[in-house]
This record gives structure tokens, sequence and C-alpha cells, in this order.
């Protein structure tokens, strides 16, 4: 038996930053439906997480935890004077072997979670495209009755709804994959997970297999939804002003340390953040998939960024997790529908492009702030048609796997060569570059630019733009002089460096200063797609053209938002690898790790001795 005395200290601090005082008193021992027969809890295998379990109880009771089969454990904690209590999990490594989780309080109340196991959690969440069912889309019989073959893939599908006021719990239950079970499920979170058990992944000479690895999914989805909806309310306020640059982070904390119960909006604000995620503030998740931009099209949300900038770190900041990885699918073509029309006159709506830039804008590759997170492409897929069943959903799925292999389990290249196409993403820009009087070079990075094509997408007619062959498009890029007139320019794929070559209107070369802008996938369906040789397409974007000697720079918000932030301090904390497993000698070996490999120089200072050092 151990007694988490220390390890509950940061714990505790956890709690206190996350709750604040408030009215409500707990009495009966209860814990989060999240929490219940069937879950899977976080491993922090493969650079996991520790699992928490929080719950509810009389203020100051003493709860005891016991894990008992093959991840034996035991825990006493004691609950706060809001009468709530949580509990920090020693590691586990993954596996399929079933294990009960009791949970006691002093007057003879008794919690008892059957059939747990530790493999990766994976919370989904978005609009309709992460709402539509598996038996809406194409091929659904069949890939209905594969699910029987894994069983190790566990969901849970919340049946809550938006809130004025921050909640507790979320209702639902755990159930494993069967043919029965998906098919009401959410076809893009389940084929996204069935994609990466499929095929594992390498991590550094690793080979892992999740054959006997589960899978946990938690839904929270909303099929109108805007995305003012999911954010906490001090983002949304913000937002709210049509400023475009997202909060820092010590704002965004002082609205978690808020009253709970506490309401800033109006409408929909901030509804499905108080009643779907605040409630998940205890569980730990290997990454997010999320999908969304739909109900923003109709609602023509001009700030998306802001919302969607503010919203990644929002959410790491409120879970236990951290740093997780935030895997999201860039929105889609819109070109018609049965609910209505984003212009009844050729479907050419401009919030559909800024919302896909919005999007990409957060990557890190497009100089965003937010680390370890990563898009899949969709916009040669439909989001929104009148046909049925709904095609594309298997192609997306399969993408965001890949990307979510890459960005959450860290699978850096192509098994098969160092030198194959990096296989999870499509073409990415390095440069845009003006190179001579009306020519422009668009620059990509060796390993996305090979097996460059132009393909027509299969849409409707009306929703085509321009010309296009696999070695030329004349209407997939666009240029403007000022950043509000744009016009369809002739682009040509170019030889050595991997890239493009853009025949613009006669542009005023001068020393240093833009020269422009060119955007890429702005069309609300876009007829012309960018592809590299593993059949990736490259994702919307819009950046400035500028002279030979300039790096890519992608917008004025962004770069005056990132011109003078100074670098947060860097170093390496022991508690994310060695846990309890440190002495003197590691903390040394650490500190001449940063020297050797040149983490000093570039600003690695700190090695941070986290708990059990004593």
């Amino acid at each position: 038996m151990k007694n988490l005395s220390n390890s509950c200290v940061p714990l505790t601090r956890f709690f206190f930053v996350l709750t604040a005082v408030s009215s409500r008193v707990c009495t009966a021992l209860r814990v989060p439906s999240v929490f219940s027969d069937n879950v899977v809890l976080q491993t922090n295998a493969q650079y996991g997480t520790r699992a928490f379990l929080n719950g509810y109880s009389e203020p100051g009771e003493r709860i005891t935890i016991n894990l008992s089969g093959s991840d034996s454990g035991s825990y006493v904690v004691f609950a706060d004077n809001d009468g709530e209590w949580g509990v920090m999990l020693n590691p586990h490594g993954p596996s399929t072997k079933p294990f009960t989780i009791t949970i006691s309080g002093e007057h003879n109340e008794h919690i008892t979670i059957a059939n747990a196991t530790f493999g990766d959690v994976f919370l989904c969440a978005g609009d309709g495209d992460m709402a539509d069912e598996m038996n809406s889309i194409v091929n659904a019989s069949n890939e209905i009755a594969d699910a029987s073959n894994f069983p190790q893939i566990y969901l849970f599908a919340s049946t809550s709804a938006g809130s004025p006021t921050q909640q507790e719990n979320i209702t639902g239950q755990w159930v494993p994959a069967s043919p029965k079970n998906v098919q009401s499920f959410s076809a893009l979170c389940y084929l996204t997970a069935r994609n990466i058990a499929s095929r594992g992944f390498t991590t550094g000479d690793t080979r892992v297999s999740f054959a006997d690895r589960p899978i946990g999914l938690v839904l929270v989805a909303d099929r109108d939804a805007s995305i003012a909806a999911w954010v906490p309310p001090t983002v949304a306020l913000h937002c709210a002003a049509n400023r475009e640059e997202p909060l820092s982070k010590d704002i965004r904390v002082q609205e978690l340390e808020g009253p709970r119960g506490s309401s800033h909006h109006d409408a929909e604000t901030s509804q499905l953040w108080n009643g779907l995620i605040y409630p998940l503030k205890s569980l730990s998740i290997r990454g997010v998939l999320f999908s969304h931009g739909t109900a923003d099209v109709f609602l023509n949300t001009t700030n998306y960024g802001c919302y969607f900038a503010g919203l990644i770190p929002a959410w790491r900041d409120h879970m236990p997790t951290g740093d997780y990885g935030f895997n999201f699918v860039q929105l889609g073509s819109v070109f018609g529908g049965t609910s209505g029309s984003v212009q009844s006159s050729g479907l050419d709506c401009a919030v559909c492009g800024d919302i896909r830039i919005a999007q990409n804008e957060v990557l890190p590759v497009m100089n965003g702030s937010i680390d370890t997170t990563i898009a899949a492409v969709s916009m040669d897929t439909s989001v929104l048609n009148a046909s049925a069943p709904i095609a594309g959903k298997a192609t997306v799925a399969e993408r965001l796997a890949l990307a979510t292999t890459h960005c959450t389990f860290s699978m850096q290249r192509n098994e098969s060569s160092a030198e194959a196409p990096d296989f999870w993403t499509g073409p990415r820009i390095q440069a845009v570059q003006a190179q001579a009087v009306g020519v422009v070079a668009v620059v990509l990075e060796p390993h996305t630019g090979v097996g460059l094509r132009f393909a027509t997408v299969p849409l409707a007619t009306r929703s085509r733009r321009g010309v296009c062959t696999p070695t030329s498009s004349s209407g997939a890029f666009e240029y403007s002089a000022d950043g509000a007139t744009w016009h369809e320019v002739d682009t040509s794929i170019s030889g050595r460096p991997a890239g493009l070559t853009l025949h613009l209107p006669p542009l005023v070369l001068r020393d240093g200063g833009p020269h422009g802008w060119i955007r890429y996938g702005h069309a609300s369906a876009p007829g012309c797609v960018l592809y590299n040789a593993i059949g990736m397409p490259m994702a919307a974007f819009q950046a400035e053209v500028l002279g030979p000697s300039h790096p890519l720079r992608t917008s004025a918000a962004s770069v005056a938002r990132h011109a003078s932030v100074r670098p947060p301090p860097m170093g390496f904390n022991s508690w994310n690898y060695y846990h309890c497993n440190i002495n003197e000698h590691t903390v040394l070996a650490v500190a001449d790790a940063f020297v050797s490999l040149g983490l000093k120089a570039a600003g690695y200072e700190y090695v941070n001795i986290d708990d059990c050092w004593q």
C-alpha cells in the first residue's frame, strides 16, 4: 500500500487552481460518469501521462481508492472544503487485462468501477462533421461489421448538452466497440481510432502495436454550435470584441480561478465549455480529435481565428494532461445542402476560406504559437451536401489518423525509407518569394514536395474555379496587392527546389516590405487541389510575398503577435519521464545531455527536479 501524501501535494495545487470557493456542498459519494464501468485510463507509456480520478463527498471526508487485479494499488485522499477530492494514480503500462476500482468513504458508501483498463484516451469534439454517425457514411454496413475486430476500442458518447453554468459531470456510459455499439457513434472519431489501432506506430527503435493496447474515445459533439460555445468565458469576451490575437495564458487561467457556477455570457457562448469540457478537468488524455467550422460558415463568424487560437491552450490549461496532441480537421468544402445555403448564387462564401486559413495559422509550421498541434486537410471532401450517404469520411479519418500518429505519438518519418515523403502531410510551404517582375516562387519543404500534381476535385461544376491540369492551375492560387481585392493567377509546378511558380500581375519590386499576398484554398469548394506523391493535399494558407532574402510570414496579425514574444523558460522536468526513479546521477546526466546535444546553446537551461527528490 502506498500513501500519496507526497504525490498529492501537486494534485492539491492542481485542484486549488481549477476550482474555487463555491456554496455547493457535496454529501453523497459519487464520481463523474466518465469514470465508470469499462473506463479506459490513460497510460504513461510512450510519453503518455499519469491518470487521475476525481469525485465528490462530504467536505473533509477520508476517501480510499483501491485498484485490484493486474494493476493493484491503494490510495487515501481527503475531500476539500467543497467536498471535492482527487487522486493521481501510479504510472501504468497499457494492457487489455481488466481490473476493478473500488472507492470507499467513511459512511459505508462504496463505488465499484468494473472492467477498467489502461490505454490511450482521445477526446473527440466538434460540430456536425464530428457528430455524423457511422450508419450515415458510404460503405456503412462493411465499416460497422468490421468493428467486431476491434474490441480493445471503448466508446463513451456524452448525452449532456451545453449549460449556462459550469457543470461537474457529463452523462454517458462506456461500451466496447461492436457492430451494434458503433453504428450510432461518431464516424470520424471511431474510424480515426480504428486506423491508428490497425497501423500501430514506431517511436525511436520501438514498434508499438495496439493489439493489446486499449483505446478510449470520449465523444462530445454538437452539430450546430459555433466555436464561441466551446471556449471559456474570458476567451469569448476577448474575441467578441473582434480582436484577432488570442489571450495570454495569465488571463486564461484567471477565468479558471473564477467562481464555479458563474455565468459570463449571452446566448450559446461558452455553453459547451461549461457543460461538456469543464466536467473533464480530471480526465487525462493522449490527445484531442477536433473537427469544426461548418456551423460558423452559416453564422458568418468573422474572427474564428481568435476563438480557435484561444480554445486549444485553454483546453490544455484546464485538463491535467497538459501539452497533449491537438489534432484537428481543416474545414472541408461547403458547396450545397438541404439545410440552407452559404450563398444561393455560386455558394462562394468568403468566410469558408477565412476559417480554413485561421485554422492553419495555429500550426507551428505557419509560425503559430501552439506546438504539438496538427491538421488534416479535407477541402477536397465535402462537409455539407444534399446527397446521402456521406462521402469522404473514411478519407478524412485516414488523414487524421496519420496526422495523429505523427503529432501525438511522435512517429517522425516514413518507416520504409528516411528519404521517403513525410507520411502524414501534404505539401508544406517553406517560403513565398518574389523572383522577378510578375513571378513568385512558392518553395516547399523537401520531404513534402515530392511528386507534385494538381487534380480536379469531383464536386459540382458551379463550385469549380479556373482550369486544372496535372502540372498547372489558373484558379487554385490567388494574389492581392492590398490584402482586400483578390485575383486568380496562373500557377505551374517547378522542378528544383520542389515548389510552384506563380505568374502574377506586375509587382513593384522594392527593398524590404511585402509585395502583396498569396492565398490558396480559399474558395468555399476549391475545384483544383495540389497533392504530393503520397496523395496528401496541401492545406489552405495565406502568406505575404516578400523579397528573396525574407522568410515566410503568414499574416500581419501573426507577425505582430510573435515579433515581440520572448522564449519561455526552457528545460527538462524529471517527472515527465523518470517519475520517482531519480537520483543525483540522473540529474547530472540530463544536464550533460543539454550541453552535448546543443540544447544549452539553444536556450534550454533548467533541470526541474520534480517530486520524490526527498
